[in-house]
């Protein structure tokens, strides 16, 4: 445990706490490593950020814990005892599920700081706590209330509890599921017969498999049930964690009362007593009329036995004081039911098992055990009945399986045949009768939860209410109105599976509120042994559920079924007419959305499924042009589920993408050939990129120095240049002159150089290389090309590098050439040639021909009266037209827009310089003229120089732009030209 650093001391030091001690502000603004430090150390106190109150919050005074870090001591652990406070609307739902608490001695144990303990005082239980950590047990002893102990596992009451009401530590240091320790100490040790007990605990004992969980479970369904609670409910306390309600309900002990000595007189009757006087004055007072003046109902005439001889005994012990008072003073029986009661002794053959008693089954082993009691004991309690009309027998209401002990017993001989029955025989309607045998029932032994469900429907048929029910058997109408569900929708095959163990009864519990196709699917998956919650999960996801209704629920009128506890949602009884009402609703809203602007279209979309999902091969959400994009309104015909997506169908985004295709390629056909009109097929694209390559790659051949320069930015991996497995992808066009010079150097070698005789290669020397690290096969090639001049080397260069520029991307052609060749083209003066074809024309659309012609200037002259080219009919005939013209236009150098090198942003001005140059040179004299062609180092005297001007001028059309620009030497001369014009104005 660490210690407080002097930073948070300090900082602790100088916070505000409120008089209560519930509430500490930090002063000023901290730096964020200090902070962070002090809202550690502060929630390892206990305190949590409150962004409303800009404080830290306490459950408890902070000041004494606070003052004791302060002093030196070790901050704690954070939440040693598991502690998370139950929320206030958590707290109601878990104290409603307890039925009767006014006045009621309740047990909170691990009480906190009271959330459970306020409501269920606000209840009027009188409620004790228990609470393991000093802080929080002082607070509750602040608070008022009666503190009975510490640590509760080692608590055990002097009188049991009637009801507990827990949220014990869900794990500790040394058990990962302290929490089924805790409520196990509760009901053994805490709980009085027929008590409840309802804890909050984590969800995982309802599906995993280990041993304990499994124990508890079925412990769990064994004496009652469990719901889920809100998945979120405890987030605000500082876990996530899925929770439950457990609810279980302790039966009432059967009365064992110890065995009187048997009198020597008649031993041949299990636990005898001789009472003769006694039982005759015993029978005298059951005949007599009543103090209420009402004459009681005597058995039929088989109760008439009890006048049997004097030798007959009592089967039970009992002194005579509390017989007589039992006969002048009737116990009053719990509830509204049994009140005028009269005790009968009949033989075990006027008895008869009534078929209103919830258990239907009597394993054998409990009648034996139960036989040997009575015949060791006595009968400790007498039985309850009535009296059926028309009939001589009494009807066992309560003490079923007494009577089948009973019986047993007679049928073995183990009972004389005058053996008598105490029988309280009482007037009860079926309602009332139903009512006792399943209290009766429940009491004594556990009723199989499936019996008290076709109990609690028999007694709703009946007339009785849920709240009725609810009442008598003092439990929650939750669940009456579960166990109804259950009796009425399990099934008969659900039935089944519950009988013989196949599934729990929590499990039956959520098929009974399925149907349908549905309901098949949940059963297979219980018989799988999946949990509650996923058979939960699966009925979600495959049913119409309420909060899923975008229409009006209240009024359409239509059946909602609700879970009982909340740990199923409600769900609609007729998903069919739920699911119209959904279409509607759907409908409506395509219409309203259809009205926005920003909509292309707007779809419903009915999915089979219980997974909402667009088909990418139908619609995208992504990469569509924003004007194609639209509404799909996706309704699931299993759940109802609404789901509204924004996207595209894939259909109008490949439309939107040609559409586009085809304006940037009229577009880019437009910045192409200066004018607007159609898009240029491929075709004609690829037939304009091999034209400008064709004179780029001629224009590079022979010219030392670029090439040069290019394998340096080849070698540099510059993408447009680089040899790097390039000419494996360059594109193949004629270079003529560059093959020419490569046979002539070939021949030198012998034809070992491998010049490519294709006549469009595209590696014009087909030699290649392995990839062997010691280079065995490069150093004869080396040894080779070693051989020749430099000059060749040069031209072999030139020629190599030449083929690795002036390509084009193949799979889409359509586009201007990249900057750098059209730099490149202008810097080395590539002049374009291209013959007219039918072939290429063909790419072109008809506008785009038309465009043509014009700027060629051969539009006029055609067709009717000679007129423009555009009175053409077809395309036909205006290629035709064109095509008239192809030699004339070829002799005259005429090359389409399309296969033009564009000029670049300086060429333009360049083009102007050179003209400039050129003019003044025409200008210059002699003299000048031979200063000029010294500055290039050329002599003016010699027969090369003769034409002085002409050699001049043709300096100036070789030089580059850039190189022109930089001649000093002919800038000062226009300087003197110009100063001579001047001084001569």
């Amino acid at each position: 445990m660490s210690r407080l650093s002097p930073d948070v001391q300090a900082a602790l030091r100088a916070a505000t706490i409120s008089e209560d001690g519930l509430t500490l502000t930090l002063a000023g603004q901290l730096d964020r490593k200090v902070y962070q430090a002090t809202a550690k150390a502060i929630e390892a106190l206990g305190g949590k950020w409150n962004r409303k109150a800009g404080a830290h919050l306490f459950q408890v005074s902070a000041r004494n814990v606070l003052a004791r870090v302060l002093d030196g001591a070790a901050l704690p652990r954070k939440n040693p005892l598991a502690f998370f406070a139950t929320p206030e609307e958590l707290a109601r739902q878990v104290v409603n599920a307890v039925a009767e608490l006014e006045g009621v001695r309740v047990l909170e144990p691990s009480a906190g700081t009271g959330a459970l303990a306020d409501v269920l005082r606000e209840y009027g239980a009188h409620v004790d706590v228990i609470e393991l950590d000093d802080t929080r047990r002082a607070h509750l002893q602040a608070a008022g209330y009666r503190v009975v102990g510490a640590d509760f596992l080692t608590f055990t009451p002097s009188e049991p509890y009637a009801a507990i009401v827990m949220n014990p530590p869900f794990r500790s240091e040394d058990d990962a599921q302290a929490y089924i320790a805790h409520i196990e100490h509760a009901w053994t040790h805490c709980l009085a017969p027929g008590g409840t007990l309802v804890a909050i605990a984590p969800s995982g004992f309802t599906f995993r498999q280990d041993r304990p969980a499994a124990a508890f479970r079925a412990f769990v369904e064994q004496h009652g049930e469990y719901g889920l609670n809100d998945e979120r409910a405890f987030v605000e306390s500082g876990t996530g964690v899925q929770t439950v309600t457990v609810y279980v309900r302790k039966p009432a002990e059967e009365a064992v009362m110890p065995a009187k000595k048997a009198s020597s007189k008649n031993t041949d009757q299990p636990g005898h007593t001789d009472f003769q006087q006694m039982v005759k004055e015993t029978r005298e007072k059951m005949n007599a009329q009543p103090k209420g003046g009402k004459k009681a109902k005597v058995a039929p005439a088989a109760a008439q036995e009890i006048s049997a001889s004097r030798n007959t005994d009592l089967p039970f012990p009992v002194s005579e004081f509390e017989l007589e008072a039992a006969i002048a003073r009737p116990v009053p029986a719990p509830g509204p039911i049994l009140n005028t009661d009269q005790l009968n002794w009949l033989s075990v053959t006027a008895l008869v098992a009534s078929p209103l008693n919830p258990r239907k089954t009597f394993p054998q082993e409990a009648l034996d055990s139960l036989a040997n009691s009575i015949a060791a004991k006595g009968l400790m309690q007498n039985l309850v009945g009535r009296v059926m009309p028309g009939a001589d027998t009494v009807e066992v209401i309560a003490g079923g399986r007494r009577l089948r002990a009973l019986t047993l017993l007679h049928d073995t001989g183990r009972l004389p045949g005058g053996y008598l029955v105490p029988v309280r025989v009482q007037d009860m309607t079926d309602l009332d009768a139903l009512m006792l045998a399943v209290a009766e029932n429940s009491e004594r032994a556990d009723v199989e939860p499936l019996e008290e469900a076709d109990a609690f429907v028999e007694m709703i048929r009946l007339g009785a209410s849920v709240e009725d029910i609810a009442l008598r058997f003092k439990c929650n109408p939750r669940v009456v109105e579960k166990r109804l569900v259950l009796a009425e929708g399990l099934g008969d095959d659900g039935r089944a599976l519950l009988e013989s163990k196949a599934i729990s009864i929590s499990q039956a519990q959520v098929i009974a509120q399925t149907s349908g196709p549905l309901r098949s699917h949940v059963i297979t998956a219980a018989k799988r042994g999946e949990s509650v919650k996923s058979l939960q999960s699966l009925i979600a996801r495959n049913t119409f559920l309420v909060d899923r209704a975008k229409f009006d629920v209240a009024a359409s009128g239509l059946e909602v079924i609700e879970d009982l506890f909340s740990s199923e949602p409600a769900r609609f009884a007729d998903p069919k007419a739920a699911l119209a009402l959904q279409l509607d609703w759907a409908e409506a809203r395509k219409a309203a959305l259809s009205k926005k602007k920003e909509q292309f279209f707007v779809e419903i979309r009915k999915v089979n499924d219980s997974y909402l999902q667009l088909p990418y091969d139908t619609y995208t959400t992504y990469d569509a042009p924003n004007s194609v994009f639209g509404t799909v309104i996706m309704v699931s015909t299993i759940t109802g589920e609404v789901s509204e997506r924004r996207c595209a169908r894939t259909a109008d985004v490949k439309s939107a993408r040609a559409k586009e295709q085809a304006a940037d390629r009229a577009k880019t056909a437009s910045e192409a050939t200066g004018s607007g009109g159609g898009a240029i097929r491929k075709s004609g694209w690829v037939d304009a990129h091999e034209a400008r390559a064709t004179a780029l790659r001629a224009a590079l051949v022979g010219d030392h120095k670029r090439t040069v320069a290019l394998t340096i930015l080849s070698t540099l991996q510059a993408q447009p240049v680089t040899l790097r497995g390039s000419l494996d992808h360059a594109q193949a066009v004629p270079i003529t002159a560059g093959m020419t010079r490569l046979k002539e150097i070939d021949a030198k070698l012998s034809g070992r150089l491998g010049v490519n005789d294709h006549h469009l290669p595209k590696r014009p020397i087909t030699k290649k290389f392995g990839y062997d690290n010691d280079g065995a096969d490069v150093l004869p090639y080396l040894d080779l090309l070693m051989t020749l001049s430099l000059e060749d080397l040069l031209d072999v260069q030139s020629v190599l590098i030449a083929q690795a520029v002036g390509g084009w991307s193949e799979y889409a052609p359509m586009h201007a050439p990249y900057a750098f060749v059209t730099r490149l083209a202008a810097d080395t003066g590539a002049t374009v040639q291209m013959r007219l074809t039918d072939a290429h024309l063909k790419a072109y659309p008809r506008d785009r021909l038309i465009e043509l012609a014009e700027d060629a200037g051969i539009a006029e002259g055609h067709g009717v009266k000679n007129g423009h080219i555009s009175t053409l009919t077809t395309n036909t005939e205006i290629r035709a037209a064109i095509l008239q013209h192809e030699g004339a236009l070829a002799e005259r150098g005429y090359v389409p827009p399309l296969a033009r090198f564009p000029e670049v942003a300086d060429t333009a001005q360049a083009r102007r310089y050179r003209q400039d140059a050129r003019d003044l040179a025409a200008r210059l004299d002699g003299q000048q003229i031979s200063a000029l062609l010294e500055n290039l180092g050329i002599d003016p005297t010699a027969d090369t120089a003769a034409d002085g001007l002409n050699v001049l001028q043709q300096e100036i059309d070789d030089m580059t732009d850039t190189e022109l620009q930089d001649w000093q030497g002919l800038r000062d001369m226009a300087q003197q030209v110009q100063a001579t014009a001047t001084a001569a104005d």
